[in-house]
Formats: C-alpha cells, structure tokens, sequence
C-alpha cells in the first residue's frame, strides 16, 4: 500500500490519466517487480482483487491498446526521478522482434545513465518489418524530441552504422538543430574489439 501510494503522487505530477487508469498503471509496475515479465496473464495474476483472471487480464488488453501520453511528461519524470540535470547522452537504437507471425519494429531513442539507457521516445515502424529505418523515419522521430528537448542540451548522440547518411547529417545543419554540437559515434566491428569513430558536426 506504501507504494501505491507513493507511485500515486509521483505518476500523478506527470499524467493526467484518471483514478481507473492510474490504478492500473500502478499495479502494472509493481507487477513487473513481482514477475519479471511483461506477460499480461502473468502480470494479471499480481493485481490485488477479487477479479478472475480472465478480466484483468482483458483489462489489461484495454489498457494498453487505448494508452497515450506525453512523451515530454515522460522525459521530465525520468529527469526528476533519476535527478539528471546538465547535457544529456541520447542513444538512438531500433529494436525488432517477432509475436507468431508479426514483425514488431521500433525505433528507439533513450537517455544513457550511469551505464543503462533509458526509452524516452519510440517509433513503430510499421512499414518495415524488420528492415532499417531511413532518414524520414528518424527526422520525423527527433522533430518530436526537439519539441521538448533543447537542441543545446544534447551533449552527444549515439548510434551505429546503421543511421549513417548524408541526409541525417544534413539534418543537424537545419535551423532547428545549428546551435547544437553533437557527435554520431558509429561502431566499426573488425573483428575484436569494436572501434568507434566520431563525426563532429
């Protein structure tokens, strides 16, 4: 209940989902805690009530499938909560995987913290299946970040080869992004171990 509560408060500052929601964004996150999975019949066996299974579990189904936010509320709570203040370290990935038959591809652009990295905004990719992304996807998903991040407050950004062309790098000579210094540091694998290079734009 301790933490229900404290989850309540924090969540509370950054969203502005109902009681119904919160609650059970709540209960998923202590789910995660107890299960170790993001499997909803797993996590519909942690909420605390006297609901069958069966109806969390399509509850939960709802819930994901209607969810939206502010990605900038996101990027304020991990700033507050992870107390993480001056230039930030932005890692752009993409992420595939397969459920049965359906290729689900993301792309991904977190903050690095003390050796782990933090999803602050995605992509699905939904054209692609499994392939990489181009120069639209990523100019269409960093318009976005730019929206609630300050150019001159990315210290670097990092990424592999996969998000090399000339396009990206004409990208950060737009208005938009003149005032910014970033680096692309793209991993060149010969053999052991892997090297970096740096473009400093």
């Amino acid at each position: 209940m301790k933490h229900n509560k404290a989850l309540q408060q924090l969540l509370g500052q950054y969203f502005t989902f109902n009681s119904n929601r919160l609650t059970c964004l709540i209960h998923i996150i202590l789910g995660l805690f107890i299960t170790q999975s993001v499997n909803l019949a797993k996590l519909s066996r942690t909420f605390s009530t006297k609901t069958k299974h069966q109806s969390v579990y399509k509850r939960l189904q709802r819930f994901m499938k209607y969810l939206t936010f502010s990605h900038k509320s996101l990027f304020l709570m991990i700033c507050d909560v992870f107390d993480i203040k001056g230039n930030l370290t932005l890692c752009m990935d993409r992420t595939n995987w397969k459920f049965g038959k359906a290729h689900i591809n993301y792309l991904v652009v977190s903050i690095a913290y003390k050796g782990i990295s933090i999803p602050v905004i995605w992509s699905l990719l939904t054209d692609k299946k499994c392939g990489n992304s181009d120069f639209e996807d990523r100019r269409k998903l960093f318009d976005r970040i730019l929206t609630f991040i300050q150019p001159t407050q990315i210290r670097v950004l990092l990424c592999d080869r996969e998000f090399l062309s000339g396009d990206w790098v004409a990208y950060y000579s737009t208005p938009k992004c003149q005032y910014s210094f970033l680096k692309i540091l793209i991993p060149i694998h010969v053999m052991q171990p892997v090297m970096f290079f740096a473009l400093d734009l």
